[in-house]
């Protein structure tokens, strides 16, 4: 079996090749779930930050509890989700986005994925002669970077829209697929960027991050499903991969090394997981993915 013949968990039952033999989902609808979901969270964190009281303590909550508090929310709306579209008890439902105990072979996959980024980090602040030192303020926004990336994110993408659209496709066209719908997920935030007047700033973020998106889509779907359907392998990944862009890099190095660079990083990234996965991990047995 190759490395694209993965395993089903879905309804499909066990896999014999690269595509579940059970009937396509409607992409349009799952593009209205989390268009529909994603405007909940930007509804919230547009709640919230128009409160006055928000905007006076020392603490910034405008900043640390409108994303906490967004995500929670966006991920109640996912496992909501979930729960209807697999007919499951809620607690069935939380295993079946992926939140089960990982194995330690899953999480070495996952730190080995870290290392093409950190290398990245080193080699260019080396080469410009300046120490890695991690941005002001950096708790906050690793624990954001926690809760959002490592958990909401991944539950999303990974959990929800990766299996949603598993059943009938292969695993390349569900991978990709699942990587344009988060791509393009990224587009609501912008009435919040308009009433900031950030509109320039905001396509161009999207645009690296929307790119990110679509080429991780691959490996973090591969290592989600030969890991058995289990989140926290990738999620580690996500979350490092994210942690590490708090640590600045030299003034001196120009954007056109460091985005390259880190375009690269990634892109290597995806790779080492994806042949760390294969190596270290087992072949996918008949149980597949379990409730």
């Amino acid at each position: 079996m190759n490395a694209a013949s993965n395993f089903a968990g879905q309804e499909g039952g066990p896999l014999s090749g690269g595509r579940i033999p059970a009937p396509r989902r409607s992409l349009g609808v799952l593009f209205l779930q989390v268009f529909i979901l994603s405007l909940l969270g930007l509804a919230l964190a547009a709640l919230l930050r128009a409160m006055p009281e928000m905007t006076r303590s020392r603490w910034s909550p405008d900043d640390l509890t409108v994303q906490l508090s967004a995500y929670a929310l966006s991920l109640a709306g996912v496992l909501a989700m979930a729960r209807l579209l697999w007919s499951l008890p809620w607690r069935g439902a939380v295993r079946r986005l992926g939140f089960k105990r990982p194995s330690g072979r899953l999480l070495a996959v996952g730190l080995a994925g870290l290392a093409p980024v950190l290398l990245g980090r080193v080699a260019v602040a080396a080469a410009y002669g300046a120490p890695l030192a991690l941005v002001p303020g950096w708790p906050a926004t690793a624990l954001k970077l926690a809760v959002g990336a490592g958990v909401y994110e991944e539950a999303l993408g990974r959990g929800y829209v990766f299996q949603y659209l598993r059943p009938g496709r292969s695993f390349f066209a569900a991978a990709g697929l699942s990587g344009v719908v988060w791509a393009l997920g990224h587009m609501v935030g912008l009435p919040l960027a308009v009433a900031d007047g950030r509109l320039a700033f905001f396509f161009f973020s999207v645009s690296v991050q929307a790119a990110g998106a679509v080429i991780l889509a691959f490996p973090s779907a591969y290592l989600f499903e030969r890991g058995g359907g289990v989140l926290w392998g990738w999620s580690l990944t996500h979350f490092g991969v994210d942690f590490l862009a708090l640590t600045a890099l030299p003034s001196a190095a120009p954007a056109g090394v460091t985005l390259p660079a880190s375009f690269a990083a990634i892109a290597l990234s995806g790779l080492v997981t994806w042949l760390c996965a294969r190596a270290w991990l087992p072949e996918p047995g008949a149980a597949g993915v379990s409730a």
